[in-house]
């Protein structure tokens, strides 16, 4: 499975649930044990912030093959969206092949504090990576 095709199962579960407001997510696949913090990059971090408090999002004139020269492009809905968010999420899935899928909902201020949080058993030493099982108080979706 592709991180492509687990976002489209997980935005199939997004709208079958249907969200009252306006959610943005980073999604990762998570094939280990535990999530890597560093696999956000700083910008996701920042675009996800922004959002909260309005980000302005131009939408790329995508050629309809990568690699394509000519000016065709998809059709796209319009130019450009200014965004409010009400909600941002780190969405990290947990993908074990033959196995139920599970993604957690961690609000991008949880996701901060806990790539800031310095670990108890080694002294000063930053957490780089968060276990699924402590992952658990926050909301989970099983795609």
């Amino acid at each position: 499975m592709t991180e492509r095709q687990l976002l489209t199962e997980f935005s199939k579960k997004i709208k079958e649930l249907k969200p009252v407001g306006t959610v943005v997510y980073e999604t990762k696949m998570v094939r280990a044990k535990s999530f890597r913090l560093a696999s956000v990059a700083q910008h996701q971090v920042a675009g996800l912030q922004g959002a909260l408090h309005g980000l302005w999002y131009k939408i790329s004139d995508s050629p309809i093959y990568a690699g394509n020269k000519s000016r065709f492009t998809f059709a796209k809905p319009f130019d450009a969206l200014w965004i409010k968010a009400d909600q941002a999420f780190v969405v990290p899935i947990f993908y074990v092949p033959r196995k139920s899928k599970i993604a957690y909902l961690i609000p991008i201020e949880e996701f901060i504090k806990l790539s800031c949080q310095v670990s108890t058993s080694v002294v000063n030493k930053v957490v780089k990576s968060v276990k699924e099982e402590e992952l658990s108080r926050f909301v989970s979706l099983e795609l």
